[in-house]
């Protein structure tokens, strides 16, 4: 009842406001409408986990500056003109509202994906994954020591980076940081393969306390390197696997995120935001003048201004060279691949150029060029927003229909069966990638299932699986 009144209170706001042309009654139709979406994910966080998991996300890069600007008394709208900032409130509303329709429908036509489908397989009932399956048992082994083969490339190319901006500065690493040798970067591609895959085995607990806190240690490490996102994407997705282990337990095995877990991340949560706040001026080497409460506030006007880029789409839509941002991941992966770059004689322009800008089909690139050339070109730039590439694309027809695919596959992703081993591995990648999707480009995510090291790497496994069972 209360989430009908929510959708009804959120349509009637969103009405009064374009008919009385007011921004703030606008702005709060919006956060009825995610309260909506939250409420719904919640009360069935069983199956909807991963959409939970987005929907923080969606707050924290396109929602959090409005909501501290609209609360203190500020317009985030002023620096736009109207019909620019209605387009604002338009797309993140219909992206709100398409969202748990994808849900639904995937719920309702659940083939392949229900929670009890075990149940129709004697070999896959409940634990047995663990103990029966021996090609399950196979990957196992294979994986951990792959992982294991595989983890100093890992660290090396963390401290490679961190070494660097400890020389130089964190500014420096995005103007003419190099990264580390081709091999050495692919061998950590294979570790993180590696480390998903054993993870999609559903090691007992002991078997994977020590692989998790490497990985965790190692990706927290990266945090000196002056960025926040790694640390933050790898926390989340790993606290997602414990919240699914603990939703898929064997039997008699003990809780994998405990009632002391849980209330050590209810109080580290609000830690963990101010101390990254802080590191956004510490990194720069800036005096911190901001008390606890201020610095949450910060964080969240820092990180929340992807809705900005929905407006540039706009303001800027007749000096955009390209079309079709919204392939712009694939396009650029397609044309820089190296086989298909030797076939038809193409070679990509480097980042944080004109000719990338220009030629690439990277909206970040190319709005990050029209709205701050001299920053664009200094290094710098200012990300992207899939639904700015889908409005500038597609209109608001493309914000709804692709938010309802996302929604499908947010709800399949959350009802993987726990023994579908590939089905867990891919949701982990796909994971570690979709949750920056609110400020990034919209098929960045995508282009991590294309990588050649991934399928080669999955060939590789599958190949010492049959030699394996042949011996």
């Amino acid at each position: 009842m209360i989430q009908v009144i929510l959708l009804l209170l959120s349509l009637l706001l969103l009405i009064t406001g374009l008919l009385n042309a007011n921004m703030y009654i606008l702005t709060i139709s919006l956060f009825c409408i995610y309260i909506f979406d939250f409420t719904a994910a919640w009360r069935k966080r069983n199956e909807r986990g991963v959409v939970l998991l987005y929907l923080v996300s969606f707050f924290t890069f396109l929602l959090g500056k409005m909501l501290v600007l609209t609360l203190s008394g500020g317009t985030w709208w002023s620096v736009f003109e109207y019909k620019a900032s209605i387009i604002v409130v338009l797309s993140i509303y219909l992206a709100l509202l398409c969202l748990p329709i994808g849900v639904r429908i995937s719920e309702k036509y659940r083939i392949g994906f229900g929670k009890n489908r075990h149940k129709e397989n004697n070999d896959y009932n409940t634990g047995s994954i663990r103990t029966n399956n021996s090609r399950v048992m196979s990957i196992r082994r294979i994986t951990y020591r792959l992982f294991w083969i595989t983890i100093a490339a890992t660290g090396y190319n963390v401290l490679h980076r961190v070494f660097f901006v400890l020389r130089n500065s964190y500014v420096e690493a995005y103007l003419s940081y190099g990264g580390v040798n081709i091999i050495i970067s692919r061998l950590a591609d294979v570790n993180k393969i590696a480390f998903f895959l054993y993870l999609a085995t559903m090691p007992e607990k002991e078997q994977a306390k020590q692989p998790i806190l490497i990985w965790l240690i190692l990706n927290g490490i990266s945090i000196l390197s002056g960025g926040r996102s790694t640390i933050v994407i790898t926390f989340l997705v790993l606290i997602y696997y414990l919240i699914y282990r603990n939703n898929n337990l064997g039997i008699d095995e003990s809780p994998w995120l405990t009632k002391r877990m849980k209330r050590v991340l209810i109080i580290g949560a609000p830690i963990a935001v101010v101390f990254l706040s802080a590191w956004n001026y510490l990194r720069n080497g800036t005096k911190i003048e901001m008390g606890y409460f201020d610095l949450i506030l910060n964080f969240l006007e820092n990180q929340g201004g992807s809705y900005k880029h929905i407006a540039y789409a706009y303001t800027y839509s007749d000096r955009f060279p390209q079309r079709w941002y919204t392939f712009g991941p694939v396009i650029n992966f397609l044309r820089g691949n190296i086989f298909v770059s030797r076939i038809i004689g193409f070679r990509m322009p480097s980042q944080n150029t004109v000719a990338m800008a220009t030629t690439g089909y990277s909206f970040g690139q190319a709005v990050s060029y029209i709205h701050e050339p001299w920053n664009y070109l200094a290094g710098l730039g200012m990300g992207s927003c899939y639904l700015a590439e889908l409005y500038f694309d597609f209109g608001f027809i493309g914000i709804a229909l692709f938010n309802i695919i996302l929604g499908m596959v947010f709800s399949r992703m959350s009802r993987v069966n726990n023994f579908n081993v590939y089905g867990i591995f891919f949701m982990l990648l796909i994971l570690d990638s979709i949750l920056n999707l609110p400020r990034n480009a919209c098929l960045a995510w995508f282009t991590s299932l294309t990588s050649i090291t991934l399928w080669i790497t999955l060939a590789f496994i599958s190949l010492l699986i049959r030699r394996n069972s042949k011996s």
